[in-house]
């Protein structure tokens, strides 16, 4: 839907780059090589001596347990061995972004089938390899840097509640505690917006689609979205829109919706959304807004006004 400046009703649009070439053969592939320890069973193997193994085994010259014997592997190495290469997520993701920045510069060619089915295979890896992953990775990694950080500063408060001279008298304490405070912050700020992230995600059409066509934005403006989406919800805008602004904003189907469900608390809903917007600073953002269906416009609507 269009979004809307304070000074000004319409936002221009940034013209498309010449649509890129796909790269649908990437050499970045990794493969599961865990012994499951944490370890990779094949790090003591030479990286040419992977690719002959892997060869005779992919070649039929040697069965798995002919080439454990004859190489001295065990059967976890050759196990790795016979694992088939598969591509990384980063190649994963900078292809959908490739396909995604397609759709957008040359439609027609975005069309055909070898694209579709390319883009079907790719999204088809992205989920099965989200659904490998430890669930929420991002998020486990920030609750566990936050608890870290809270039981060092209760130890640190503990120390000042009980040895109050020796916690005046430690610089390098205080130093350290000032630093656990900025952290527990930055902390708390990823948090909040993996919650953010989360909330939307539930709430998309085409989950793999929208993280694809989101990741494909520059990296500032990626960075200033997440920014925002860290940020606690203000209480009130600085600005309350009128009622032309919120006519305007009724006037598409996802904007009619979030101001029934608001209610009467609709300008003051839709002036945080429109100063968190404009916070963003990003005209690559807004324009990639401005291309969401109406259910994913929707979805990012109410988590960036509080629900």
């Amino acid at each position: 839907m269009p979004i809307e400046r304070w000074d000004e009703d319409t936002i221009e649009h940034i013209e498309s780059p010449p649509a890129p070439r796909l790269s649908s053969d990437r050499d970045d592939v990794v493969v599961d090589r865990d012994d499951g320890n944490g370890g990779d069973v094949l790090a003591g193997i030479d990286s040419q001596d992977i690719s002959k193994y892997r060869s005779l085994l992919s070649d039929g010259s040697f069965t798995r347990e002919e080439l454990g014997k004859c190489y001295a592997l065990s059967e976890a190495q050759v196990a790795a061995l016979a694992t088939p290469a598969r591509p990384s997520a980063a190649s994963v993701a900078a292809e959908l972004a490739e396909l995604a920045q397609l759709r957008r510069s040359n439609p027609r060619e975005y069309w055909l089938e070898q694209n579709q089915r390319r883009e079907r295979e790719l999204l088809q890896r992205q989920d099965e390899a989200k659904a490998d992953a430890p669930a929420r990775r991002a998020d486990g990694q920030a609750e566990g840097s936050l608890k870290r950080i809270d039981e060092e500063l209760a130890a640190i408060a503990e120390r000042r509640r009980t040895d109050r001279i020796g916690y005046m008298k430690d610089d390098q304490l205080q130093a350290h505690e000032r630093e656990l405070l900025e952290q527990k912050a930055q902390a708390t700020e990823t948090a909040r917006a993996q919650e953010q992230i989360t909330g939307i995600l539930d709430n998309v059409e085409n989950r793999s689609q929208f993280e694809a066509d989101f990741d494909a934005l520059p990296a500032e403006s990626l960075q200033a979205v997440r920014v925002e989406l860290g940020r606690p919800v203000e209480a009130s805008p600085v600005r309350i829109p009128t009622a032309a602004d919120l006519e305007r904003f009724k006037s598409t189907p996802e904007g009619r919706e979030c101001a029934e469900l608001w209610g009467k608390d609709a300008p003051r809903k839709l002036g945080i959304l429109r100063e968190r917007i404009a916070r963003m600073e990003s005209e690559a953002a807004w324009n990639w807004f401005d291309s969401l269906s109406s259910q994913d416009a929707r979805a990012v609507i109410l988590a960036l006004s509080g629900g």
